[in-house]
């Protein structure tokens, strides 16, 4: 919140400020229409209104520099008393080199004395008349040697013994000022130093940015988080460490953040070397809401156990649903998506077909060529239903023992007679020798089709039973072949191959 003296200062200083610009240039203006030279300089080789006009040029300059000097840093008391000295100054010499006995320049004395205590207040203004009466004395009698004594002088010597009295106080005060000033720098010091201890060992890597996101502070545990110096940091933005792809979530937070709440996040930070960590932040706004101070913390171990583990949670539950044997979904898999499936085409009302495929006479093929050899049949068995798959919503599982299903989602009865056709086909072409086979010298698929459009009537396991059933009559029928399963369980045999 500003003084009234600093608002005071505000008003008048830019109409002092051109009052002051004004009378300088009036100067020459005086000397040019009076014709007399300056005092002391009706000797000089060359005109003396060049020095005049030198001397104004110098003061105008002096009061361009000093009122950039207070635009960009303030009215600060310093600043002012140098303006109050030069105008002081500026006003007593014209007074001093006026050729005139009346001294009309005098008046410029007393006006430069109000122009330069309306600034700094009311005791600096009384200053400036104490130190006018002191001085005054002293170009009077330089005056009276050119010109006859003149009875104000006697107001001048009077006025010269108050200042000195008050200008030995001023002294007096002016150390005080200094010893405070002193005193108060240094708990400032301190106050800095406790500040910066305290910043510098928080434990965590933490940097105060501004809302330009230039970084104005880091400590150091950020150089150890960055790789960088501390050399290497200065004079550079927090962004330049964000990973491209968190650039803008890092600047969308900032927009959206509300300046009451503390926010934490997550972003990747590049270093030095390249590398990219994970941090998780903890940002508070600070100082008048001007700056950020945000606190960092390296995630990148706990990230990357996180991510090992998720990858091992997904192992184990592929594991869960995949057949150890044949590599293809299992029983369970098979039960979860046909449930999915069926209630998904009950809310279309679209058809659903299903296929359960049984090697035939497997018993007899394992007492035969043994387990491994089974296992290996049942191996190149779901290979071959496997790859007559094509669709991504299409499923091929072991149902368990030799039994295979397979389902069909968005599927007609044709459809899926002909899908079952082209496997039980490709379990031929394997050509898997099968020497007791009551069917064909080699290994066989009988396969059991049903189709319906989902109701409210039925559960998915009705079209499992219709598919079972037709699987049924197909081996009572011979085996090695495709049977359709109506809805009525009335089971209609499609013959799609001339038994062999």
């Amino acid at each position: 919140m500003k003084d009234d003296n600093e608002i005071r200062n505000i008003i008048a200083f830019p109409v002092v400020y051109y009052i002051r610009i004004l009378f300088a240039l009036l100067i020459p203006c005086y000397f040019s229409i009076t014709s007399a030279p300056p005092l002391f300089m009706s000797s000089f080789p060359v005109s003396p209104l060049i020095f005049i006009y030198i001397f104004a040029s110098v003061y105008i300059a002096l009061q361009v520099y000093l009122r950039e000097k207070v635009n960009r840093y303030g009215f600060l008391r310093h600043y002012i008393q140098i303006i109050a000295i030069i105008d002081f100054s500026f006003g007593n010499a014209v007074w001093l080199i006026d050729p005139f006995p009346l001294g009309y320049m005098f008046l410029l004395v007393p006006i430069v004395i109000v122009g330069s205590g309306i600034q700094p207040g009311l005791r600096e203004f009384w200053s400036m008349c104490y130190w006018f009466m002191w001085v005054g004395p002293v170009i009077m009698a330089i005056r009276s040697y050119y010109f006859e004594f003149q009875p104000v002088n006697i107001i001048f010597f009077i006025g010269a013994i108050i200042a000195i009295s008050y200008i030995y106080n001023l002294f007096v005060t002016i150390e005080a000022l200094k010893d405070e000033a002193e005193m108060n720098s240094r708990a400032l010091a301190e106050s800095e130093s406790r500040y910066r201890t305290v910043f510098d060992n928080t434990g965590t890597a933490t940097i105060i940015i501004d809302k330009s996101f230039n970084i104005l502070m880091f400590n150091f545990n950020f150089e150890k988080l960055t790789k960088y110096s501390k050399n290497e940091l200065k004079n550079r933005r927090v962004l330049d460490f964000i990973s491209a792809e968190d650039v803008e979530k890092f600047k969308k937070i900032h927009d959206e953040k509300e300046s009451s709440i503390q926010i934490e996040y997550e972003f990747n930070l590049i270093t030095k070397g390249g590398l990219i960590k994970n941090v998780y932040a903890q940002e508070n706004i600070i100082l008048d809401y001007q700056h950020h101070i945000i606190s960092l913390i390296d995630i990148s171990d706990r990230k990357r156990a996180e991510e090992e583990l998720q990858k091992v949670n997904e192992q184990l539950k592929q594991l869960s649903v995949i057949d150890g044997l044949t590599n293809i979904p299992n029983r369970r898999r098979f039960d979860d998506y046909i449930a999915q499936e069926w209630n998904r085409s009950k809310r279309e009302k679209i058809p659903i077909s299903l296929i359960m495929c049984d090697i035939d006479f497997f018993k007899f093929f394992n007492d035969h060529y043994g387990h491994q050899s089974g296992d290996e049949c049942l191996k190149r068995v779901a290979g071959a239903i496997s790859k007559n798959l094509k669709r991504g919503g299409d499923l091929a599982a072991r149902y368990g023992g030799e039994e295979f299903v397979v389902v069909l989602p968005q599927t007609n009865p044709k459809q899926a007679i002909q899908m079952a056709e082209n496997i039980r086909s490709s379990v031929m072409d394997l050509k898997v020798e099968h020497a007791r086979s009551q069917v064909s010298e080699f290994v066989t698929l009988s396969l059991g089709v049903s189709c319906m459009v989902p109701s409210l009537e039925f559960s998915y396991e009705i079209l499992i039973e219709i598919a079972d059933k037709a699987l049924y009559e197909g081996k009572k029928q011979g085996r090695n072949r495709v049977t359709f399963g109506s809805l009525q369980l009335d089971l209609k045999v499609i013959d799609m191959q001339s038994e062999l």
